[in-house]
């Protein structure tokens, strides 16, 4: 993780937190927290829904210009909103509700719930349940699901696969999703 990101994260974590707004950071950063990445592009931050005003307010104050919303989703992504932002120096990638469609029509509800943190420079910050970003790349970069997959336990994903009331046999993985 370069410098820039690296600050830029720091100075997120502390902001979202004076703005009592709760976060969790997945994508490549979760995936550099573990040591299993060294670049870290974009920061891909879950909040919840009900924050969108709060997240908007903060970031408008912090950087003088508002975060845009409803940015388009990737195809299979349904989730209930998206926002991207330029955040000391470093872009802002915020979903709220993160939701996946797959083929037969079930949707994947990833629910907001507590994962573990990681202490970066003197702050805390919030990781998102690593379960969650299993499946996300199962349905959208299964290249880095396979980085992911040796810190799941079998047990935790049978729980989350129960948790989002996935079909029997469900993995996952789109046939049609790039390697």
């Amino acid at each position: 993780m370069d410098d820039t990101t690296r600050g830029a994260l720091t100075a997120l974590t502390r902001l979202l937190g004076d703005a009592r707004i709760p976060f969790q950071v997945g994508g490549s950063a979760l995936l550099h927290a573990l040591g299993l990445v060294d670049e870290v592009g974009d920061l891909d931050v879950v909040v919840r829904p009900d924050d969108r005003a709060r997240l908007g307010a903060a970031l408008r104050s912090a950087t003088g210009a508002s975060p845009v919303f409803d940015v388009h989703q990737e195809p299979g992504f349904v989730s209930g909103w998206r926002a991207s932002h330029r955040f000391c120096g470093a872009d802002l990638d915020v979903t709220a509700a993160v939701a996946l469609r797959y083929r037969g029509g079930f949707v994947a509800r990833i629910p907001f719930r507590t994962g573990t943190t990681w202490e970066l420079d003197g702050v805390s910050v919030p990781l998102a349940p690593l379960t969650d970003w299993l499946l996300v790349y199962r349905h959208h970069k299964p290249t880095r699901a396979r980085l992911l997959e040796p810190f799941v336990a079998k047990e935790e994903w049978v729980e989350f696969l129960d948790l989002i009331g996935a079909p029997p046999g469900f993995d996952g993985f789109r046939p049609e999703s790039p390697a």
